[in-house]
């Protein structure tokens, strides 16, 4: 029993603090809240005195609504409440309800409902208390399944309430129970719990103040509800045969009908009879009927007899008989009926039923008993007591096709609870279940359990060590190899899905307790801030030209970052002042905007970053401006949907005038746009000028800006800055290089005095600088870098980091690196634990690292890439520049490089605890494809000649295009032959869609037409595809191109339709036909107009289809009357 005994940590972590803990129930249709301080327990009520609130939640155009006001709106409008939600937690993370709310569909996960009830019901006991309540203990069915409990406790996250313990519901009531009795002796005691929709029925017994569980039973889907549904289809069928109309039809009417049919069910708990009126219950028709309790009965006879099925169903289980039970307790809302009072008084040879308590209260008594003692309340009634319960179902672990699932846990086990098992097939996903049958699929899947590590070639099976804690939640681990890691699977929300659902509910509670009249004060000093630069003389031919739009097409905001003694790094300035960043996006741009301090970065140092854009800010979406810039320009160019990259310009010296000691700021340019080679060319411009002049420098930069072009894919543009000229071309999906007349007309406009600078590429950066002393191994990195590997990059500045990350992600290139990274990381980030410590494996993700602190944390990752200290690094080259110009035979300095180069390339197996700190690459990945020797001799050639670095990065650039390319090939020559037909495209029908991807019939392609023809290096081609496909490269290509074929069959669609007969088509149609085809023909007059269309490499002459389609329109509509004609044009 000592297990279960609170720790005085965790009374710590609650009283300590001054918070109070409070006692949860969240019941299917209603819910409340108390608390049990100095010996007495009170149970709080609402605004409005009622001490039970309805768990329903409405969603209006202006607000959200909970508890009894929005059971009233629900009355109006069903379509957007939702009640009963408890029934859907545990589902799988697909599992949303579509609501309208504000005047956009908002799809909400069950947890998330349960956090507004839970945060509805922390907010009343916060303003009865008057203090801040930061601890609870919630209450759970007994029978909720593992996945039900942890969606629970994502509800309470979301609510931002502390779990300190899930109890079950019968054990809460127990404890209510036996608080103040004094019993002599043990007591076996049955509870049974009929709320709005679960049923439990438990057995304890009751000794000296423990309450030890030894038996449940129930049902997940009885409840008030069931009783409620029967009444409902009852009295439907009724109306639907008196009046002709199905009330089913009409959400609506269904509400009316069943809030009166549940206080119907409600009298006939203290009379034998009830009438139903409703004066419209649809299309104006009243209804009246009269609910005897017989006839009730009657229609819920199979539940009735279910609820006693699982009476005895416990008391089998406790291997008890009927007349062992000291003590009957019936508690929950749907305990009132007569019928089950009845029932369980003569099964019990009609003996009384335990009457002290009100069985509405009697649960969340217990929760607020059990809360006072886990928060380390010293009554001295609550000293002794002590609970103990049970798993309420079997978890067994799949043992394939032909075997019976093997029992891990057996039910009604004590919690917590360990075993341990070993496994023989740990190189397969294990799948566990909750449940009795040996039919696999008539369990509940509880989780995909996955084992990675270094499994090496002689381990036979793998020990795991199966834990249920106190909430009944289980947890795998591996034992006895730490080089392996077991990963359970259990389909619930991410965390950063619980911090996005967090963060909108803050936003809504802060605009709810603001109120109109300052809403209004603070949009009108955001137009007053938001001042438009006056307009240049090219105005005329570009509107956005001299606005701050024009701005945001390159630039969302300039951040400055300095160090505050007292608070660490601080956000000093965000230019333009307009522009508003979240907490969450300020405080990583403030940790990112710094080298870590054991990298001992002096002087100025450039890097850049790449962070999270926060749910449901101002700027979580993409401008129209970008959307339709991605729809032109090359893959790896698009402005990101879903993250800022930030450059940063940091400058530490020293200073004697400051406190510190040393001058310590940053600069950082935040932006959508992936243009890492101009934006470290113009943050190199910005920041030096800024350090010196402050802010009229950004003035200055924020004005240039606001007068370059727009973002425009296929054009030579000029960029005008702080006296210096950029000339950049963002190259198009199908580009062609401009010619020579461009080029001059471009040199002949550029002002007199102006210092200008070609970039000839935005994106690509010197690859050969990060890759050169890991060359021997470049295909290696290649495949890792294409197959979404999670790879960590270690090193002593950002700077190197950042560029090694960002050569890594150049590799496949033009392929788009669709997997996350993070050229620079920091253990302060947000993320830190989501892509550290994932419960579903290691992420797709390039990490770039310079804390020691990540060598341990990181170390079962598969794949380390450590770098050459940087210090070392520049010396060594003083070293050999010294070497050279002292007249030593080079050759002998290119041997030395070599040995160099070789021993950092080495790939070093991990093998052992203490990793190598060495610079190298760290893996046990198999590579699937040889290298190319030839080239590899040829650019290692280079090394010892001194070849130029520019010269031997574009040769590796071509090499490594080539052979992406090779492999890319067969794919896209493959996605073409999913085309369907021209002659399956009909104008008289919807446009074909592309036939589907399959695997198998790809890689029967392989052999005829495969990368093997095309590139020098042999291997496993098909088993890389493979890997491939299961990656997040191949997944972001996938729907790429997917999208762009069905843009490409709407556009021959379109095509075919304008080019058809319709009106020979027409004549002997019917109206409903021709108003298909009118909206088939406005649907497509739409999409001719848009920027993906213009965007797609099909000819399509855009003008005279769209003439041609109009045309159709006008005739189409002159065969209909008038009436129509109308409805139409407002369509």
């Amino acid at each position: 029993h000592s297990t279960l005994v609170p720790t005085k940590h965790a009374a710590m972590d609650v009283s300590g603090t001054g918070q109070l803990a409070i006692g949860i129930d969240l019941g299917t249709s209603y819910s409340s809240v108390g608390i049990y301080r100095r010996g007495k327990f009170e149970i709080i009520a609402n605004g409005a005195g009622n001490h039970r609130i309805p768990s329903c939640v409405a969603f209006t155009d202006k607000t959200r609504l909970v508890g009894d006001d929005a059971v009233g709106q629900a009355d109006l409008d069903p379509t957007n409440a939702v009640c009963e939600v408890k029934r859907a937690l545990g589902g799988t993370a697909a599992t949303r309800m579509r609501v309208q709310f504000r005047g956009e569909t908002k799809q909400c996960h069950p947890e998330e409902i349960c956090g507004v009830l839970l945060g509805s019901l922390k907010t009343m006991a916060e303003r009865k208390l008057g203090q801040r309540v930061g601890a609870a203990v919630v209450t759970v069915p007994a029978g909720f399944t593992d996945g039900q409990r942890q969606a629970m406790l994502d509800a309470a996250a979301i609510a931002g309430i502390s779990v300190l313990r899930l109890v079950n519901e019968p054990t809460a009531a127990a404890i209510s129970y036996g608080i103040n009795k004094r019993l002599v002796g043990e007591q076996w005691v049955l509870v049974c719990s009929l709320g709005g929709g679960y049923l439990d029925v438990s057995i304890l017994t009751v000794y000296n103040g423990v309450f030890e569980v030894k038996a449940t039973s129930g049902d997940n889907e009885l409840g008030g509800t069931d009783f409620d549904d029967r009444l409902v289809s009852h009295f439907g069928k009724e109306f639907g045969e008196k009046f002709g109309v199905d009330v089913g039809g009409s959400k609506q009417a269904l509400r009316k009908l069943r809030k009166a049919c549940e206080q119907a069910k409600r009298t006939l708990s203290y009379t034998s009879r009830a009438t139903i009126e409703i004066e419209d219950l649809l299309e104006g028709h009243p209804f009246s009927t009269v609910l005897t309790r017989e006839l009730f009965e009657d229609l819920c006879r199979d539940l009735f007899e279910r609820i006693m099925l699982h009476v005895e169903m416990a008391l089998r289980r406790a291997r008890k008989d009927r007349f062992a039970i000291h003590e009957i307790m019936l508690v929950g809302e749907s305990s009132r009926m007569p019928r089950v009072q009845i029932m369980l008084s003569e099964f019990f040879d009609r003996r009384s039923l335990a009457s002290s308590i009100n069985s509405d209260e009697a649960v969340v008594v217990g929760a607020s008993i059990a809360a006072a003692i886990l928060s380390g309340e010293k009554s001295p009634e609550l000293q002794d007591i002590l609970w103990l319960d049970v798993v309420p179902r079997s978890i067994a672990l799949d043992c394939g096709e032909d075997a019976a699932p093997r029992i891990l846990i057996s039910r009604n086990s004590t919690v917590p609870i360990k075993v341990r098992h070993r496994v023989r097939n740990f190189r397969e996903t294990q799948l566990l279940y909750e449940g009795e049958s040996a039919i696999v699929g008539d369990n509940v899947l509880l989780g995909r359990l996955k084992i990675e590590g270094n499994f090496g070639e002689e381990l036979e099976d793998v020990g795991l060590l199966f834990s249920t804690d106190t909430n009944g939640i289980l947890q795998a681990v591996v034992e006895g190899n730490i080089e392996l890691k077991a990963t359970l699977d259990k389909g619930r929300l991410e965390r950063f899905e619980i911090d996005r659902i967090v963060y909108e509910h803050k936003k809504i509670l802060l605009e709810t307790e603001k109120g109109p009249e300052e809403e209004e004060k603070e949009q009108q000093i955001e137009k007053e801030q938001i001042a438009v630069l006056p307009v240049s003389s090219s105005g005329e031919s570009d509107e956005l030209a001299g606005t701050w739009d024009r701005f945001s097409e390159w630039l969302h905001c300039i951040c400055i970052v300095t160090f505050d003694l007292e608070l660490g790094q601080a956000m000093e300035l965000i230019y333009p002042k307009h522009v508003t960043l979240t907490e969450q996006e300020k405080m990583n741009i403030c940790y990112l905007a710094f080298p870590d301090s054991n990298s001992g970065c002096m002087g100025d140092s450039q890097f850049h970053i790449r962070l999270r854009v926060s749910p449901g800010s101002e700027s979580s979406g993409l401008r129209r401006e970008h959307a339709d810039f991605n729809c032109h320009c090359m893959p790896v160019h698009r402005a990101d949907p879903g993250h800022f990259w930030g450059f940063v310009y940091f400058r530490q010296i020293k200073d004697a005038t400051l406190k510190r000691g040393y001058f310590q700021k940053s600069l950082v340019l935040l932006s959508r746009l992936p243009f890492v080679n101009l934006f470290y060319e113009i943050c190199a411009l910005i920041a030096p000028s800024f350090f010196a002049s402050g802010e009229p420098t950004l003035e200055a930069v924020c004005d240039n800006i606001c007068h370059w072009p727009s973002l425009m894919a296929g054009e030579n543009l000029s960029l005008h800055l702080l006296g210096s000229i950029y000339e950049i071309s963002i190259p198009k999906q199908n580009y062609k290089s401009l010619t020579t007349a461009d080029k001059v007309n471009r040199e002949s406009t550029t002002p007199p005095g102006s210092q200008t600078q070609i970039i000839a590429s935005i994106h690509e950066i010197d690859i050969f600088k990060s890759l050169q002393f890991f060359l021997p191994h470049i295909h290696l990195l290649w495949e890792l870098v294409l197959t979404g590997e999670p790879i960590v990059v270690t090193g002593t500045s950002p700077t190197d980091c950042a560029h090694m990350v960002q050569s890594l992600m150049s590799l496949i290139s033009p392929l788009s690196y669709c997997a996350e990274s993070r050229p620079y990381f920091t253990i302060h980030d947000t993320e830190f634990k989501e892509f550290t410590q994932n419960k579903h494996g290691h992420p797709s993700i390039i990490l770039g690292v310079t804390n020691p602190f990540f060598a341990k944390t990181l170390q079962h990752w598969p794949h380390t890439i450590r770098l050459q200290d940087s210090a070392e690094s520049q010396a060594l080259l003083k070293q050999k520049q010294a070497v050279i110009s002292g007249g030593v035979n080079v050759t002998n300095s290119g041997a030395e490089a070599a040995a160099t180069l070789s021993k950092l390339s080495k790939i070093k197996q991990i093998t052992n605890k203490l990793l190598d700190s060495s610079p190298g690459v760290y893996t046990q990945y198999k590579p699937f494809i040889s290298k190319d020797k030839a080239f590899l001799k040829k650019i290692l050639l280079g090394m010892k000649t001194e070849r130029p670095p520019s010269v031997q990065s574009a040769l590796l650039r071509r090499h490594l295009l080539e052979l992406t390319q090779s492999f890319m090939i067969p794919l896209e020559r493959y996605l073409a032959s999913l085309m369907p037909l021209q002659k399956d495209i009909s104008p008289f029908k919807s446009a074909p869609q592309p036939n589907p991807f399959k695997q198998e019939d790809f890689l029967a392609t392989l052999e005829e037409c495969g990368p093997q023809l095309t590139s020098s290096c042999k291997g496993d081609w098909e088993g890389l595809y493979k890997r491939f496909f299961a990656s997040p490269n191949f997944k972001g290509w996938y729907e790429t191109r997917h999208y762009e074929l069905q843009q490409t069959l709407q556009a021959l669609h379109m095509q075919t339709l304008s080019e058809s007969n319709l009106a020979e088509w027409v004549k002997g149609k019917h109206e409903v036909e021709i108003v298909d085809m009118i909206l088939r023909l406005k649907q497509k007059l739409t999409l001719c107009g848009s920027t993906q269309m213009a965007a797609l490499p099909v000819q399509l002459n855009t003008k005279d289809t769209r003439e041609q389609l109009l045309r159709h329109l006008d005739s189409m509509k002159r065969c209909l009357p008038d009436d129509l004609k109308q409805i139409l044009n407002n369509i």
